[in-house]
C-alpha cells in the first residue's frame, strides 16, 4: 500500500505509524495486542490524536491498561525492552522530525 500526503506539523508521524504498523503485523490474527497498542498510543498522546473514544477517556484507559501491562510482564524484553512490538527501541528506522525544523 502506498501513501501520499501532506501532515502539518509532521514531528514524530513516521514513528507513531512505524509502531502501530508493528503491533498490527505482530499479531497473527491481525488483532492487535491492547497492551502494545495502548503503549503506542500513550506514547504518542502530545502530538497523534485518536478520534475516538474521547480524550478524557483515553486519558484514564490507556494508563490503566499500561499499568496491567507492566504488572503482566508484556514490555519486558531481552534487550532492555526492546523486543516487543511497537516497543521505542524496535521503532528506530523512521527518522524523528523536529517539530521546530
Amino acid at each position: 500500500m502506498e501513501f501520499s500526503g501532506h501532515v502539518i506539523p509532521a514531528v514524530d508521524l513516521d514513528r507513531y505509524l512505524q509502531g502501530i504498523f508493528a503491533v498490527v503485523n505482530a499479531s497473527p490474527n491481525r488483532r492487535p495486542s491492547i497492551f502494545y497498542l495502548a503503549h503506542v498510543l500513550w506514547r504518542h498522546r502530545d502530538t497523534q490524536l485518536l478520534a475516538a473514544p474521547p480524550r478524557a477517556v483515553q486519558r484514564i484507559v490507556f494508563p490503566l491498561i499500561l499499568l496491567i501491562g507492566r504488572i503482566l510482564g508484556k514490555y519486558r524484553g531481552k534487550c532492555r525492552g526492546s523486543n516487543w512490538p511497537g516497543s521505542p527501541e524496535s521503532c528506530t528506522g523512521a527518522p524523528f522530525v523536529d517539530a521546530d525544523g
